[in-house]
């Protein structure tokens, strides 16, 4: 039963987020109706999401008719430095939507995140830039939570010029760069997430930002092509296109590494839900080693390297077809 109520935990924790009121709370304003009065909300309806939020353990009283936050809810704050505010607002903003829809994805094999939204995940994110930052955020996130493991078995010792493509923030451009300061970095994008990056990613440390298209061509070289978290997100067609444009631009030494889950690999549940949330939003999948290894045959590819991680995913090299 307590697993059917976690929509409701979830609203719970949306509603607080939306209208800041842990901070608020943090703030010094610990009374119901002086949060109220700061967030223009009505009071006896806040009270009884306050007391929700005590039940939950996100809030604790103070003794005198008023709250603090408590540990686990200070990580509804958008600055605690592992904050799920992001999370919270894409889960049931962008992804919950789609997620009500599974039923009619398993009867189409087709995703519904473009049947309740209107139009594709980037799109939707491009036209709502609000939505678009907590993608970003989230995914920066997560790259954190995985990053040890893939810096523990990536090796870029004799790299010169790394080129993260699609690689969003450049949250893993920067990690490479701490371990292997000589790296030149390249970070390839689309010109509306470069244009929302922070001022300081052109200097600490010094990126080459290169807009454009992953489908179109990637009109930069290095000896390091990155592709992490991209793959997953299309369907075979558009997967293959992505890398043929990557084999094209690569010379015969330029290695590509893959970081994606590999299914064969006996991974973490939350792997399979992760699936699952490729065929509703994105219309991608999470795929085993034979359906990659087709992949790299349509694009041109071979893989010379598969290094897996501590965690869900695996490093995948690939080096251009020698004819």
């Amino acid at each position: 039963m307590a697993d059917l109520q976690a929509y409701q935990r979830v609203a719970v924790m949306h509603a607080l987020a939306s209208h800041h009121v842990l901070g608020a709370i943090s703030k010094g304003h610990h009374t119901t109706e002086a949060l109220a009065r700061v967030g223009q909300l009505h009071a006896p309806s806040l009270e009884r999401l306050l007391r929700a939020a005590l039940d939950i353990g996100l809030i604790a009283p103070t003794g005198d008719g008023g709250y603090l936050v408590t540990e686990r809810g200070q990580r509804l704050d958008p600055d605690h430095p592992n904050s799920l505010y992001s999370a919270i607002m894409l889960s049931v903003e962008q992804y919950w939507p789609a997620w009500r829809a599974l039923h009619q994805a398993v009867r189409t094999g087709l995703p519904t995140f473009q049947d309740v939204h209107g139009c594709p995940p980037w799109e939707w994110r491009r036209r709502h830039p609000e939505q678009g930052r907590f993608f970003n955020e989230w995914q920066v996130q997560q790259s954190r939570q995985v990053l040890s493991d893939v810096m523990v078995a990536l090796d870029l010792a004799s790299a010169h010029t790394v080129v993260d493509i699609g690689g969003g923030q450049g949250t893993l451009l920067r990690a490479c760069y701490a371990r292997w300061p000589h790296l030149q970095l390249v970070l390839f994008e689309q010109e509306h997430t470069l244009a929302a990056l922070p001022a300081r990613m052109e200097e600490d440390p010094p990126v080459c930002q290169v807009a454009g298209d992953f489908f179109r061509g990637i009109p930069v070289r290095g000896d390091v092509f990155l592709l992490k978290s991209i793959l997953h997100d299309w369907e075979d067609e558009a997967a293959v296109t992505i890398l043929r444009q990557c084999a094209q631009a690569m010379q015969d030494q330029t290695r590509l590494i893959i970081v994606e889950r590999v299914l064969n690999r006996g991974l973490s549940p939350q792997a399979h839900m992760v699936d699952l949330a490729m065929l509703l939003v994105t219309g991608g999948r999470e795929r085993n080693l034979e359906q990659y290894f087709a992949l790299f045959s349509a694009a041109g590819l071979q893989m010379v390297r598969l290094t897996p991680t501590a965690g869900d995913f695996s490093l995948i090299e690939c080096q251009r077809k020698l004819v």
